[in-house]
């Protein structure tokens, strides 16, 4: 692992975008950011026309304990340089990643498949991320007194230099939000005085070398923060040799997605609910949002929709038409090509058990892309476990709630509920778990409060093992 001197955006400057990934991904191995010590390569496609835009570097079991050793080695020096230049740092950070929106832009779409809406959306949470956790980050560490406004369990550590945090920490990245899930996973460890590991997608390894390679430019000492490029036939032995040699995972908001090229699903998908006193006019284009942005791949999405049978025929008319209008367009993520072939394959069987395609005709969505409204007869009817991943929504009418908490014990820990009923009468209607995070008439927001995941990171280990994920 090189940890060579010269100017990495430099190395990295080019504007011929179908050769950006690569140049991006070369250069991320040159300075060291990329954990392989191997000629071993995996193809990324773009997502909208399926022609390779890089070959990018695979890290293998033995290249992640070199990479853990390397971390644990830079240490004690970024621990020692005190909170105050690790803000000035992430600081340096925020501005160069400003500067660059542009030349991002082109990676992050031939490679993660995010169009013009969604790269907009990707850019402002990056930055909130980049300031939201800074923010916490300078309340809890750099306050007044010893150790700043330190909490019960934390970890003190000598003056100025923030709490006592694990050495080396292990993240992950998401391609479908690939700049914020990649802050999210690192930032807090970094700020704490931690180095990191962040575990990636192939397809997500080129953004983030650039966001490496920029942090490297803001003062982020080589060895510092690496990425780990995960890929079959090697994910499950990665994961356990970055399991073995780190000492802690970061807290994030859901687990991994899978990184396989069609791999199943990991976790169980959202819930959308519209309830009895719902303004379905106001509801329908927050829930497509909920259901298609960013082709729904994230953690957030509900493709499951329960409406209440006295709303349900209006409900969905406003819902259709915020599909059609909103998504079948070109400024908006599509489906890789195995997603797409896995969806459609679905599509046809669920249609053969008796499921009516509401959205949309053949006519409308020659290419197979979606969005996909598909209609059921009752929430018994609805196999959370079994829907693939994609721009779906599979809609069906309730009539009293225990059918909506029947869905809500097979589905993913975001739930989503439209409705005037007032959180604290409504959040003892649910269970507690599956249900993790509740949100009302809004659209579901990826990630952990900042100051859980600092104070994860800071506190002391369990007896038992690592901090829960």
């Amino acid at each position: 692992m090189n940890s060579a001197s010269p100017d990495p955006l430099t190395a990295s400057a080019v504007s011929e975008e179908p050769v950006l990934g690569q140049v991006l991904a070369d250069a991320a191995v040159t300075f060291g950011l990329i954990a392989s010590d191997t000629d071993r390569r995996t193809l990324v496609t773009d997502p909208s026309t399926g022609r390779p835009v890089a070959a990018v570097p695979v890290t293998l079991p033995a290249d992640a304990e070199r990479a853990a050793a390397w971390a644990r080695s830079v240490h004690p020096a970024w621990q020692g340089v005190g909170i105050r230049e690790r803000l000035r740092c992430a600081a340096r950070l925020r501005s160069l990643l400003r500067a660059h929106s542009a030349a991002l832009g082109p990676v992050l779409a031939h490679t993660c498949g995010l169009g013009p809406r969604d790269l907009r959306a990707e850019d402002r949470a990056a930055g909130a991320v980049l300031r939201r956790h800074t923010a916490a980050a300078r309340a809890c560490f750099a306050g007044p007194g010893p150790y700043g406004r330190l909490w019960p369990g934390a970890r003190p550590a000598r003056r100025g230099r923030g709490a006592g945090a694990a050495p080396v920490v292990t993240a992950w990245g998401d391609p479908s939000r690939p700049l914020a899930s990649l802050l999210e996973g690192a930032l807090p460890a970094l700020l704490a005085g931690s180095t990191v590991i962040t575990r990636a997608a192939p397809r997500l390894a080129p953004a983030g070398a650039h966001m490496l390679l920029l942090a490297q430019a803001a003062g982020l000492p080589p060895g510092t923060w690496q990425l780990a490029v995960s890929a079959p036939p090697h994910t499950t032995g990665l994961e356990a040799a970055l399991a073995a040699h780190t000492d802690r995972t970061a807290p994030q908001c859901c687990t991994p997605p899978p990184h396989g090229p069609a791999a199943p699903r990991t976790l169980a998908p959202g819930l959308c609910v519209v309830r009895h006193d719902a303004r379905p006019r106001a509801a329908a284009p927050t829930a497509a949002l909920t259901c298609f942005a960013r082709a729904g791949r994230m953690c957030t999405a509900t493709p499951v929709l329960v409406v209440h049978a006295s709303l349900y025929e209006g409900f969905l008319q406003h819902f259709l038409r915020a599909a059609a209008h909103d998504y079948l367009a070109d400024d908006v993520a599509v489906p890789a090509e195995a997603e797409r072939l896995e969806l459609l394959a679905w599509l046809d069987g669920a249609i053969a058990d008796g499921a009516r395609l509401l959205h949309p005709g053949l006519a409308q969505d020659a290419t197979g892309r979606g969005p996909f409204v598909l209609g059921v007869p009752s929430p018994d009817h609805v196999r959370p476990g079994e829907l693939p991943t994609g721009p779906l929504a599979v809609v069906t009418r309730y009539t009293s709630w225990s059918q909506v908490q029947s869905l809500a014990r097979r589905t993913g820990g975001h739930t989503t509920v439209f409705t005037r009923t007032p959180p604290a009468r409504l959040r003892p209607l649910l269970p507690s778990p599956p249900t993790r995070h509740l949100h009302l008439n809004t659209v579901p927001r990826p990630g952990l409060p900042p100051l859980t995941a600092l104070r994860a990171i800071t506190a002391a280990p369990d007896p038992g093992g690592e901090a829960a994920r």
